[in-house]
């Protein structure tokens, strides 16, 4: 990248402040990075005042994660490299210790230099996010748990006893992100309780003004009550009924768009919507006429039910029983949290920590309170301040920023600010993305600097960029809430502008097959076969611009980017089911791992042996793989806890003893030796690692075991860290969901598509993206608790005394909620922003779609797409849609519904048993299941077709008692159930099958030594595609040896000895499907056996050549 025009003039201006506004693509760390070298060089080795002369010192680069801030170092530090001289030797051993860093790592760095001011001592720590959770948790208990007098005790049991613990934790969460905007609400209203009440009156009012403004200049309410006045003047006799009906409602019609208040308003649309239509002569209207009348007076009434449900009634009448209860119940609110952070600052002072909050927090009010000094020092030190992603700011650090710059004014010109206020997503984290629109303001108004949009995208193809102007030209279209932002179109970089690319909606139908999920395995598998082509970035030619070549795409080329995990199983399903190899990136989801869940339920067992939910947990992990039906048994034992009815169980069975042994053992230890030492010996004497190391993640299930035991490690080494302190901190990771990324195994630029959220892509590019799930509908839940501390606004969910106690949103909540709603919906757009820049050749966004193809009312991506751009039914059924662009060119979309015989049968109510590791996993998956032809025939059940081999074999089960009845008795027994019970439910009364049904269980396990045998599963349940066929069914059990060999046995129980049933080629072939059943699940060296019960025989069968097995296959499915 050379450069261009605005590049250069936003590297160059140093004459002044500058905020660039840098879409997704534009180049904006290489303006960053060339205008901290720029700067270095006008005002360091190229100044002729060696006096004046700056240093990498002189410069403060911000930036929001220590991964940005290590690529902004890393890329400074290349170019420095590049450069001769004594300035830029000494520059390069600077910049070691060069303040290019996050907002919180400068935040520390004040605090620890002005200790004493900030009222700190120097020595403090900065608590990762896990140990400042577990502070908050243990907080929370010690408030609630905790004996305690005084009035804040009242307040407590007060709002306890209203709202309950779980809300009451929720609330104290909320306000304590929120602690300074909460202090100052509650001193507001504390100080002035008549002042507050009067602003939330008129608060009120004006949103209810709004609200009423916006339908009113709503295009669909004001087409709608036209239409209907028109109606009303047709020449209809006035004795018909439904021109009596808008001859009667034609009054409402006119005042609805007619000046008044908004009560006006609300009373006349409410007497509307209580009119009712009726009849109507067909002959005196025609029946189109008629039914669209009756269509159009029913969507408006439905309109406005829906648009002034949340206004209607909307007021804070402070007499009422429900306004005493809340400002009630604020004041304890106010009186509990003022408690609970007493106990925080305890729990902080005894750790010697500030967490991240803190940071921003304490170096906000040191730069308040000591400005003359902290920020005057700040100012004089740093020339000039660089802030990339300044649109992820929240308040506080805005606050801290302005400060160290001082008044505005044309001089200053220390300031350079990056940032796109269309890739603002993190609301969730407080960031306010109308900060941008503020320090724009400040820049080029108050500072008179000056205000630069990069207008080239470097990233994507011609049609990708001109899909996304189009369609953000219409998305991005008014700034007139402080939350939006227009959008301003880019163009193509020389470098691309003629490659090729592509536009595709993939649509599949609601409740149907194929579904979304595997629309888009078959789309991936399409791509790879017919070799669509990817541009890969070579060398730079001689005037430094870049070069391409085209080359087949690859699966590493593919990324699948989703909003939310919900569904993360259901899509790694259909990829697995078309041998699509899939790594899934960062996000949460590390601590519900199930290999870290069976973890957290060994630990929590240690620390508390009474714990029966975990214990039961862990006696059905893969460390022990106890039955439900074990477990039903144990339970039925007496004791205290479960642990008790282990030991007595263990009394009479010795496998079970073994374990309570075990058990007992680790416990002892726990508390002894180091709880990394306690978990590895653990590891090895259970010997799950080696059933984990036969899965298909084995390799990303062990690497997130050590990860774990690292991240105890760690803690273990700074000090004391003990077993009830880890239990807490995994307890509230998972409380909290806590993010923490999977452990990396393999190469990120492995050869397998990559599944990502939409923020984990952030800052990325692909060839090729799928943006999934369009159709989803946002998610606009709240919690019990806004605020608005601005406004002194503070909205909550509480019983309401008029309602039966049911809760209730005050109004002051149904205010913020709604404003809220809004602003969440417009970052729900910038967040799709985000998502379709990420594609840099070619973009595929798949959703689902019902009767009627949604519109821009859905609030769904797929709903606004459809509607900016116009596409309809006629697109769909023709699979393209021609629009036109902002450039006025015409751009092809794609549209594919995929044809049910896209993909391969997958049964709906049994997924083939792969295990919960596969489900919700991270990394690689690597190629097991065979390909799939795509057929859309039924799986076939295993046992009625392999009996197709043999007709004439006869089942032999003798002439005592019902055979089948017997053979399913041996096959409960077999599972562990217990015997006495199975006689009794299956009415064995013969002695010698009694008998059988009572030695059955020890005389097959006989076959196998305890030691010899790592992990078992009985009734594996299946449905899985072996060369193109789908076959469903059950496998007795499969267990796994010592020497990590895998066995799948079938039980057979007819009267016949074990080596005449080997000789039957249905059993052969039955078997046989089994044993490749369990390679296709990622089981390795699978050997396959049946067993006789008649002869107590275990016969281990030769695998099959695979062309007679796919003879045979296709032999006995030929027909079917």
């Amino acid at each position: 990248m050379t450069g261009t025009i605005r590049q250069h003039e936003a590297i160059s201006s140093h004459n002044t402040s500058v905020i660039v506004s840098a879409g997704a693509g534009t180049g904006k760390t290489y303006v960053l990075v060339q205008k901290y070298l720029d700067l270095l060089k006008t005002f360091g080795a190229e100044n002729p005042d060696k006096n004046s002369r700056i240093s990498v010192q002189n410069i403060l680069a911000l930036t929001f994660t220590d991964k940005a801030a290590a690529e902004m170092k890393e890329r400074i530090r290349n170019e420095m490299d590049k450069k001769d001289g004594n300035f830029w030797e000494r520059s390069r051993l600077e910049f070691l210790l060069a303040p290019v860093q996050t907002f919180h790592s400068f935040c520390a760095s004040v605090l620890r230099e002005f200790a004493f001011e900030a009222g700190l001592e120097p020595s403090f720590i900065v608590l990762d996010q896990q140990e400042a959770s577990r502070i908050l948790s243990l907080s929370l208990k010690k408030l609630i748990h905790t004996p305690n007098e005084g009035e804040n005790v009242k307040a407590l049991i007060s709002t306890l006893s209203i709202i309950g613990e779980k809300n009451l934790e929720e609330m104290i969460r909320y306000l304590y992100v929120r602690s300074e905007d909460a202090e100052t609400f509650f001193s507001h209203l504390k100080k002035d309780p008549e002042t507050v009440i009067a602003r939330w009156q008129d608060e009120i009012r004006l949103f209810k003004e709004r609200e009423v403004t916006n339908i009113k200049n709503n295009p669909a309410f004001s087409g709608m009550v036209t239409s209907l006045l028109a109606y009303a003047l047709m020449d209809v006799p006035g004795d018909d009924k439904a021109m009596i009906y808008l001859q009667k409602v034609k009054p409402y019609l006119e005042l609805l768009i007619a000046p008044g208040t908004p009560e006006d308003f609300l009373d006349v649309a409410l007497l509307f919507t209580k009119e009712q239509l009726r009849g109507g002569i067909k002959d005196n209207w025609s029946e189109d006429i008629l039914s669209e009348l009756k269509a159009e007076n029913k969507n408006l009434k439905e309109w406005l039910k829906k648009n002034t449900h949340a206004i209607a009634g909307l007021s804070f009448d402070k007499e009422s029983d429900y306004s005493h209860l809340t400002l009630r119940f604020i004041s304890d609110l106010e009186k509990t949290f003022r408690l609970f952070c007493e106990i925080v600052r305890e729990e902080k002072l005894k750790s010697g920590g500030l967490d991240f909050s803190d940071l921003i927090k304490y170096t906000r009010k040191l730069f308040l309170e000591k400005h003359d000094l902290v920020a005057s020092y700040y100012r004089s030190r740093y020339r000039f301040i660089l802030i990339d992603e300044f649109q992820d700011t929240d308040p506080v650090q805005y606050e801290i920023v302005s400060t160290i710059v001082g008044d505005p004014s044309p001089a200053v010109n220390s300031l350079f600010i990056v940032g796109d206020p269309k890739q603002s997503i993190y609301l969730f984290r407080e960031a306010d993305v109308s900060r941008f629109k503020d320090a724009r303001e400040f820049i080029t108004s108050s500072c008179i600097g000056k205000n630069i949009s990069l207008d080239i995208c470097f990233r994507s193809s011609p049609p990708v960029v001109s899909f996304v102007n189009t369609l953000f030209s219409h998305l991005f279209n008014s700034a007139d809430k402080p939350w939006e932002f227009t959008y301003d179109p880019i163009t193509v970089s020389d470098e691309r502008s003629d490659h090729k690319g592509t536009i595709t909606l993939l649509l599949a139908r609601e409740d149907s097959e194929p579904d979304e999920y595997e629309a888009i395995s078959g789309h991936i598998k399409k791509i790879i076969e017919e070799k669509t082509e990817v541009y890969e970035e070579g060398v730079r030619d001689e005037n430094g611009k870049r070069t391409f070549s085209l080359r087949p795409a690859d699966y590493g080329d593919i990324t699948i980017l989703v909003e939310r995990r919900t569904h993360l199983g259901r899509l790694i399903h259909a990829l697995a089911c078309r041998n699509i190899p899939y790594y899934v990136h960062k996000g949460t989801g590390f601590y519900n791992r199930q290999e870290i869940l069976d973890l957290i339920s060994l630990l929590s067992f240690l620390y508390r042996p009474y714990d029966d939910i975990h214990l039961v947990g862990l006696l059905r992990s893969p460390y022990f793989g106890f039955s439900d039906l074990m477990i039903l048994k144990i339970s039925r034992e007496k004791g205290t806890c479960f642990f008790d009815k282990l030991e007595k169980f263990g009394q009479h069975d010795i496998e079970i003893a073994k374990v309570h042994t075990l058990l007992s053992t680790w416990q002892k230890n726990s508390g002894r030796v180091r709880i990394v030492t306690l978990i590895q010996s653990v590891l090895i004497e259970s010997g799950v690692l080696s059933v984990y190391g036969g899965l298909v993640e084995g390799d990303q299930i062990l690497s997130n075991i050590d990860k774990l035991l690292e991240i105890i490690r760690i803690r273990e080494d700074i000090g004391s860290y003990h077993l009830t302190s880890l239990v807490t901190d995994l307890s509230d990771a998972l409380d909290r969901e806590e993010e923490e990324g999977e452990a990396m195994i393999d190469d990120p630029n492995m050869n397998a598509v990559r599944i990502m959220t939409v923020h984990a892509s952030k800052g990325l590019e692909y060839p090729i993206c799928i943006i999934a799930e369009m159709s989803a509908a946002p998610n606009l839940k709240q919690g019990p608790i806004l605020l608005d501390s601005k406004r002194d606004l503070l909205g909550l969910v509480l019983p309401d005394p008029d309602q039966d106690l049911q809760p209730s949103k005050t109004p002051i909540y149904s205010l913020l909620k709604k404003e809220f709603n809004d602003r969440l919906l417009e970052e729900k757009k910038r967040l799709l922003y985000v998502a379709l820049t990420r594609a840099a050749d070619h973009l595929i966004m798949s959703g689902t779609r019902g009767e009627e193809l949604p519109d821009e009312t859905k609030k769904t991506r797929l709903g606004w797409i459809c509607s900016a751009l116009g596409i309809n039914e006629q697109n769909i059924r023709e699979g393209y849609a021609q629009i036109k662009t902002e450039d006025g060119s015409e751009l092809k979309i794609h549209i594919i519904t995929p044809p049910r015989d896209l993909s391969p049968k997958i049964s709906r109510t049994s997924p083939f048993e792969i295990s919960i590791e596969l489900e919700d996993c991270h990394g690689l998956f690597q190629k097991t299941c065979p390909d799939s032809d795509g057929n859309d025939n039924q799986p076939f059940q295993v046992t009625a077709l392999t009996q197709k081999l043999d007709r004439d074999f006869k089942y032999h089960h003798g002439d005592e008692g019902g055979g089948t009845s017997f053979g399913t008795a041996i096959h409960e027994v077999l599972r562990g159930k217990d015997p006495a019970s199975v006689v009794r439910e299956y009415g064995i009364v013969t002695e010698n099958r009694k008998n059988q049904i009572h030695s059955v269980y020890e005389e097959f396990w006989n076959h196998f030594p305890e030691s010899e045998i790592t992990w078992k599963q009985n009734e594996m349940a299946f449905t899985v595609p072996i060369i193109g066929i789908f076959f469903t069914g059950r496998i007795d059990l499969v267990l796994k040896r010592k020497d990590g060999t895998f066995l799948v046995v079938d039980y057979k129980s007819e009267d016949i000895p074990a080596i005449e049933l080997t000789k039957k080629r249905s059993y052969q072939l039955q078997v046989e499907i089994y044993r490749r059943v369990a390679k296709t699940l990622g089981m390795k060296s699978v050997r396959g056996a049946l067993y006789s019960v008649f002869d107590n025989r275990l016969v281990e069968l030769e695998p099959w050549d695979d062309d007679d097995f796919t003879r045979t296959i296709q032999s006995v499915t030929s027909g079917l």
